[in-house]
Parts: structure tokens; C-alpha cells; sequence
């Protein structure tokens, strides 16, 4: 039976060959042993990756479950921060109207005007607030701004109130304006949706729904309380001190009693706040039980790993020593 050779090519691509082999071997091992993980998890599963397929989907969902909560947590936060900006204006003006009464003088009445003003400017501003490029207070109509500017409400209020007979009559219209279904504030002034409050999937039957809008009958009360004080001291209508008085002693009444309402809005904004601290803890405590089962499958024994790692290192060694044997051999010495 003839003898079968190697070639002097055949056997340098072979080498070429063992020596990829081997460092490939060593590369994973080195892998496994300072991640504790697989590296080939196909075949350290035996090709069975269904259970491991059901781990990642889980986690994969979870994950998603986990950043819509962060978003929704963060966007109410901004909507606390927001709220708690008006009520600060509503409690500054209303400590600014304390001392006001029927023998306050003229330019004392014009000041506390122009204060509600920039008021009711600072309230509508907050309303239009915005959390990153959505409007917080416009309902599911995200993309556009909850209300018209502040000028265009009181320019809208102006022309309502011309002709006004007394205080009563203006305070009336005013009420109309924000208060009444049909009234300018809802087919003019708000610019949101009016449809069901959003609701946010939170996890497996889990939700939140936001529902503080801008168009809220707490905030309606209070512009409407607001722009009576600010529009008491326009000159284009021309109210009378009497008049005024009235006007501001009504706004400055609103402003009190909005306080409870403006609580309520920001204990609902907390419920929903706390509705998702909850959520998002139940998701950390479901993905921390996916992950521990995804370790359990995919990890390896490291002192078994570190066994074969030292073999396979021993065996890189003598392949080298041997290339460099080879590569030194004589036609003399291979002839003894």
C-alpha cells in the first residue's frame, strides 16, 4: 500500500489551519472564563433555544414596557412642575389683592390690574407648556398648542366686555367666556383635543390615564378670575372705580377658592405619578427574575472552562514548538 504525503504547501496551509483552530478555541475559552457566559450558546443549550427565545422576548418587552414608563413619569413630572408654576402665580396675585378696597386709590388699582395681567399671561404660558416637542396640556393632540396666546384670549374678552353696564354684567360675560360649554374660551380659546383622556399601556394590563387638560374647570375658573382683575383697569372699556373695585374683589374671591381645585389637579397629576413608580418597580422586579433565568442557562462552569483553557494553551504551545521544529528540519537531519 503506497505511503500518502503531505505536501510542503499542503502542510503550511494545514499549520495555518490548526493554528486558527486552536487561538479560536483559546479566544472563546478566555471569553467564557472572564464573562461566565457561552460563547456558542447553541451548543452549550444542545440546539434547544426555545426557552432562551421566551427569556429574551420577555426582557425584550419589558424593556419597552420600562422606557414608555420612564417617558410617561418624566412628562408628569414636567406637568407638576408646570402646575405648581400657576398656582404659584395664582397665590401671588391673590396675596397682592389682599389690601385692595373701596378707598384704594386709582394708580394702586392700575398696578394690581397690569400684575393679573402678566398673570394671566404667566398662567396661559404654563398651560402651553411643552415636554420636549409635545404640548402637556392638549389632551392626545399633542403636536399643537393647548391654548390660544394669552393677548388673543384678552383682546377676545374685550370685545366680549364692551358695553358693559356694570360689574355684575361684565363679571357675568366673563364667567360665560370660560365657564359656559359654548363659550369662547372652548370653541376659540382651547386648541386641544377634547376626546377620551390618554391612556398609557404600562405592562401586562397595567395603564395610567392622564387626564389634567388645559380646557379643566379648576384652570377655567382661575383665567377667568385672573383676566377679571387684569381687564378691570382697561382703559378701552373704561370701567369706573366702583366698577373695579367689584371686579377685583370677585377675581381676588376666584383666586382663593381655586386653590382646593388647583390641589386636585396636582393630586390627580401624583396619583398617576404614583401609579407608575409602582408599574416601574414591578417591571425592574420581573426583568431582575428573566435575567437571573437567562444567567442560569447561558452561564458556564468557570472552573471547568479554566481547565480546558490551561489545556488548550498547553496544546498552543506545543503546535508552535513543533511549527518552529519543522521549519528548522534539514535534508540531513530528516535523512538520519
Amino acid at each position: 500500500m503506497p505511503n500518502i504525503t503531505i505536501g510542503d504547501m499542503s502542510r503550511h496551509y494545514l499549520t495555518m489551519s490548526n493554528t486558527t483552530r486552536i487561538k479560536t478555541a483559546l479566544g472563546q475559552l478566555s471569553e467564557e472564563l472572564s464573562t461566565g457566559q457561552a460563547s456558542d450558546l447553541t451548543r452549550h443549550l444542545k440546539g434547544d433555544r426555545g426557552q432562551l427565545g421566551a427569556i429574551d422576548r420577555e426582557l425584550s418587552k419589558l424593556t419597552a414596557f420600562r422606557q414608555v414608563a420612564t417617558a410617561a413619569s418624566q412628562r408628569l413630572e414636567a406637568m407638576q412642575l408646570h402646575v405648581e408654576r400657576i398656582d404659584q402665580a395664582r397665590a401671588s396675585l391673590a396675596t397682592d389683592l389682599m389690601p385692595i378696597n373701596s378707598q384704594s386709590p386709582a394708580n394702586r388699582l392700575d398696578a394690581v390690574a397690569q400684575t393679573a395681567s402678566d398673570s394671566f399671561k404667566s398662567i396661559a404660558g404654563a398651560l402651553n407648556g411643552r415636554f420636549g416637542d409635545r404640548a402637556l396640556f392638549a389632551g392626545r393632540s399633542t403636536d399643537a398648542p393647548a391654548l390660544a396666546d394669552a393677548e388673543t384670549m384678552l383682546s377676545d374678552l374685550r370685545t366680549l366686555l364692551a358695553g358693559s353696564v356694570d360689574a355684575s354684567d361684565a363679571e357675568g360675560r366673563i364667567r360665560a367666556y370660560f365657564e359656559d360649554p359654548s363659550g369662547g374660551f372652548t370653541t376659540s380659546a382651547y386648541l386641544g383635543d377634547t376626546g377620551p383622556a390618554a391612556t398609557i399601556q404600562l405592562g401586562d394590563g397595567d395603564s395610567v390615564t392622564q387626564s389634567v387638560r388645559a380646557d379643566d374647570a379648576g384652570f377655567r375658573r382661575l383665567l377667568g378670575a385672573t383676566a377679571m382683575v387684569a381687564l378691570s383697569g382697561d382703559p378701552a372699556l373704561g370701567f369706573t372705580g366702583s366698577t373695579r373695585i367689584a371686579l377685583i374683589e370677585s377675581g381676588r374671591a376666584g383666586l382663593l377658592t381655586n386653590a382646593t381645585a388647583i390641589a386636585g389637579l396636582q393630586a390627580r397629576i401624583g396619583t398617576n405619578q404614583a401609579e407608575i413608580e409602582t408599574s416601574l418597580s414591578t417591571t425592574a422586579a420581573r426583568m431582575t427574575v428573566n435575567t437571573i433565568q437567562r444567567n442560569d442557562l447561558t452561564s458556564v462552569d468557570q472552573f471547568d472552562v479554566a481547565t480546558r483553557l490551561q489545556s488548550v494553551q498547553q496544546q498552543l504551545e506545543m503546535h508552535f514548538t513543533m511549527t518552529a521544529r519543522l521549519s528548522r528540519l534539514t535534508l540531513s537531519e530528516y535523512l538520519r
